[in-house]
């Protein structure tokens, strides 16, 4: 099934975006995923994966799509993609409980 086609990746990151991502807060910041563009992120990481499998396949390697996806985000390579995994920043304004 196409996760990515149907939507449904799409409502499987938003749930996660409210449920999860927004509780994420350090040092007077939390995340900024309004301007995510997860859609894109996730159509350009399929397409260098899929393109890095098969150079590394023609050259005899036995990389996985697990192994690629692993080093593109640890940032050894697909450096292209960085901007569009690391998510924005913001302060966290929200006040909360005071303590004196």
């Amino acid at each position: 099934m196409d996760l990515i086609g149907h939507g449904v990746a799409d409502l499987i990151f938003d749930l996660y975006v409210e449920r999860l991502f927004r509780q994420v807060r350090w040092d007077g910041l939390r995340l900024d995923l309004a301007n995510y563009p997860y859609p894109l992120l996730t159509v350009k990481l399929h397409a260098t994966i899929e393109d890095r499998l098969m150079r590394a396949r023609l050259a005899g390697g036995r990389e996985t799509r697990d192994q690629i996806a692993t080093g593109i985000l640890a940032g050894h390579y697909a450096q292209h993609l960085h901007p569009l995994i690391e998510p924005d920043v913001a302060l966290d304004l929200d006040v909360g409980v005071l303590s004196h």
